[in-house]
C-alpha cells in the first residue's frame, strides 16, 4: 500500500525517537544528590524517580582524604569502596569500626580482604585502620530488641575542608538493599558537630578490636529457621494492615518534588505542619547552594602594612588640621619606601578587591558568598600572590639586608624630605633627629614586610540560607536573588581571557566555579541568546512591580532554559 504523504519513519527512526524519549524520561527523573538531603525519596519506592549515582559512600566520599566512619554489616560493595580508594592513589587515612553481627552478610572473605589492604597501605602515604566491633542479638524476656547502630560517615576533603556526613539505616557502605523505612541523612556538619562525632567516634574505636588474624575468622553463620506457625501468624498481621489501606488506589507523589500530594483514598494529604517548615523547589535549591559554599570575608590584618610611611604635618611644621566656622582643611604627608614601579607591584599584592569581585557573590553590604569551588581557587590565588609579592619586594630591596637598603636610601630619602621642607618655607634642611625617626620607621616597617604576608588570608564561615518558608519575610529572598542574579551573568559573560593573563588559575576554571546552579548557558555557549539573556537579567532585577521571589522565580527559569522575552 502507498503511502500518500511519502514515506513514513524506518525502524532505525523509530529507534531513534524511543531513545529520545528515554533520554528525556531518564534526565526528568533524575534526583539531586546535592547535599543536605535524605534518600531514598518517596520517589524511589513510586518507580517515578532514580539517583545516577546511588548516594552511598563509593560516591559521596570518593574525593575525601580524610574518612571515618561506622560500617554496619560490611560486606563486597565495602570491600569494593576501600579498594578503588587506595587505587586512586593519594595521601588518604581511613579509619573504620565495622559492626558485625551473628547471621549478618559479613564473611571471612571480606574480612581477609580488608585485612590484606591494611598491610598494602604500610610504607605508602595512605593509612587505612580497621577495628572490629562484634554485636549480639539482643533479647528481652518475651521478645527481640534491635539494638544495631546506624552507618555512619564521615569525609573531610582538606585541600577545601568541605565535610560530608552520612547517617542512615542501609548497611554495606551504603550498597544494600533498601526498603520501605530505608531512611539516609546527607549533609555538612558544622564545626561542633564534627568535633563531637571525633570525639565520640575515637571512645568506639578504642573499645572496638583491632582487625588481626584472630579478628578474620568469623562463623559463616545463616538466620535460624523459625516456627512456621508463628510464620504463619506474621503473615496474617502484615495483611491486616494492609487491608486498611485499598489497594485499588496509589499514593500520588509529586513527580518533580516528591511531596505526597494525596492519600491512597485520594484525599489531599495535610501536612503534619500544616505547611509551615515546607520549602518549594526553587527554595530547596537555594538551601543547597548555600550548603555548599562559604561566607568569606579578608582578614586585613594578616598583610603587611603598605610601604609608605604616613608623616605628621608638625613634621614641617604644619597645621594637620585647620578649621574655620563651617570650614575644614586638612593635611597630610607621606614617604613612599620604595621606588615608584616597584611600590606600584607590591601593592598590587597586596590588595584582593578584583579576585574577591571575580570570585565571590554579593549578598549584602559586607557580606559575600563563596562556593566551594571558587575556595579553592581564592586560596590558590591568594598563595600565588604572595609568593609573588615576597619576590618582588626582595629585588627591590636589593636582598634580604635592610640595613644596606636603608643606607643606600639614606641619601634620596633626606633630599625628598629637604625639598619638602623648602616647600613649605620650614628651613633647607630636616633636623638629623627627625630624619633619623623617619628612618627608623622605615627600617620598622621594611622589616615587618619581611616577617609577614604580603597577600593576606580569607576567613570563611559556614552560612544559612535565610528562611524561605512559605510564612518567611519576602525581603529575605534578596539574598537568594542577588546570588542567582550574579551567577547566571557571570556565566553568560565571563571575564575576557587576558583577564586570566596574571592568575594562577584558568578561565575553564573560572567557568566551573560560577556554574552553581546547573546553568544551561555553561554547555550552550550561544553567545548570541546569552546577550539577550544578560539584558533580560537586569531587566528582571531592576524591575519595582514584582517581588524578590517572583524575580527569583523569573531567573531561575532563564538559568534552566526558559526563554527570555
Amino acid at each position: 500500500m502507498t503511502r500518500p504523504f511519502g514515506p513514513g519513519p524506518s525502524r532505525e527512526d523509530d529507534t531513534m525517537e524511543q531513545e529520545s524519549l528515554f533520554g528525556e524520561l531518564w534526565e526528568k527523573g533524575k534526583l539531586s544528590t546535592t547535599p543536605p538531603f535524605i534518600w531514598p525519596d518517596a520517589r524511589i519506592h513510586e518507580g517515578s524517580g532514580h539517583y545516577t549515582p546511588m548516594p552511598s559512600a563509593p560516591n559521596l566520599f570518593a574525593e575525601a582524604d580524610l574518612i571515618n566512619g561506622l560500617i554496619v554489616g560490611p560486606a563486597r560493595e565495602t570491600v569494593r569502596w576501600l579498594t578503588e580508594l587506595l587505587r586512586n592513589g593519594g595521601k588518604r587515612r581511613i579509619y573504620l569500626v565495622l559492626v558485625v553481627f551473628p547471621a549478618g552478610p559479613t564473611r571471612k572473605e571480606h574480612l581477609n580482604a580488608i585485612f590484606a589492604l591494611c598491610a598494602s597501605c604500610q610504607g605508602s602515604e595512605c593509612a587505612l585502620e580497621v577495628h572490629v566491633l562484634p554485636m549480639f542479638r539482643s533479647f528481652g524476656t518475651d521478645c527481640e530488641l534491635s539494638n544495631l547502630p546506624p552507618t555512619v560517615i564521615q569525609g573531610i576533603t582538606t585541600k577545601t575542608d568541605y565535610t560530608l556526613m552520612s547517617v542512615g539505616s542501609v548497611g554495606d557502605s551504603g550498597c544494600d538493599d533498601v526498603f520501605l523505612g530505608s531512611c539516609n541523612f546527607v549533609f555538612q556538619p558544622d564545626d561542633a558537630m564534627r568535633a563531637q562525632w571525633g570525639t565520640w567516634f575515637e571512645y568506639i574505636r578504642q573499645r572496638a578490636a583491632l582487625l588481626t588474624a584472630d579478628a578474620l575468622q568469623i562463623p559463616n553463620l545463616v538466620p535460624a529457621q523459625g516456627d512456621s506457625e508463628a510464620t504463619r501468624l506474621w503473615e496474617a498481621y502484615v495483611m491486616a494492615c494492609e487491608a486498611k489501606t485499598p489497594s485499588t488506589t496509589a499514593l500520588i507523589v509529586d513527580s518533580e518534588t516528591g511531596e505526597v500530594r494525596t492519600d491512597a483514598n485520594g484525599n489531599k494529604i495535610i501536612p503534619w505542619d500544616e505547611g509551615v517548615t515546607a520549602l518549594d523547589p526553587l527554595a530547596q535549591v537555594v538551601q543547597q547552594v548555600y550548603a555548599t559554599g562559604w561566607l568569606v570575608t579578608i582578614d586585613r590584618a594578616t598583610r603587611i602594612k603598605p610601604l609608605i610611611i604616613p608623616v605628621n604635618a608638625t613634621f614641617f611644621g604644619q597645621q594637620a588640621i585647620f578649621k574655620t566656622g563651617a570650614a575644614k582643611q586638612t593635611q597630610s604627608f607621606d614617604l613612599k619606601v620604595l621606588d615608584e614601579d616597584a611600590g606600584k607591584n607590591v601593592e598590587g599584592c597586596r590588595q584582593v578587591t578584583d579576585l574577591m569581585d571575580m570570585l565571590t557573590y554579593p549578598l549584602s553590604p559586607g557580606n559575600r558568598w563563596l562556593s566551594n569551588d571558587a575556595k579553592g581557587l581564592l586560596d590558590q590565588e591568594l598563595e600565588a600572590r604572595n609568593k609573588k609579592g615576597k619576590e618582588l619586594l626582595l629585588k627591590a630591596l636589593g636582598g634580604s639586608d635592610i640595613k644596606e637598603f636603608i643606607a643606600k636610601r639614606k641619601d634620596s630619602i633626606r633630599e625628598d624630605l629637604n625639598n619638602m621642607s623648602r616647600h613649605l618655607g620650614q628651613g633647607d634642611a630636616v633636623p638629623n633627629d627627625k630624619l633619623n625617626t623617619i628612618l627608623d620607621e622605615v627600617e620598622k616597617r621594611v622589616r615587618q614586610a619581611l616577617d609577614e604576608r604580603v597577600t593576606p588570608r580569607a576567613v570563611y564561615n559556614r552560612i544559612q540560607a535565610p528562611n524561605l518558608t512559605a510564612k518567611a519575610e519576602p525581603e529575605n529572598w534578596n539574598q537568594p536573588l542577588s546570588l542567582l542574579v550574579r551567577s547566571a551573568k557571570s556565566v553568560r559573560q565571563p571575564p575576557a581571557d587576558s583577564s586570566f593573563y596574571d592568575l594562577s588559575f584558568s578561565k575553564a576554571d573560572f567557568q566551573k566555579a560560577s556554574d552553581v546552579f546547573g546553568d544551561v548557558m555553561v554547555a550552550s555557549q550561544d553567545s548570541k541568546r546569552a546577550k539577550k539573556e544578560f539584558r533580560k537579567i537586569d531587566e528582571i532585577n531592576d524591575a519595582d512591580e514584582n517581588s524578590a521571589k517572583e524575580k527569583c522565580q523569573e531567573v531561575w527559569l532563564i538559568i534552566k532554559g526558559g526563554q527570555a522575552e
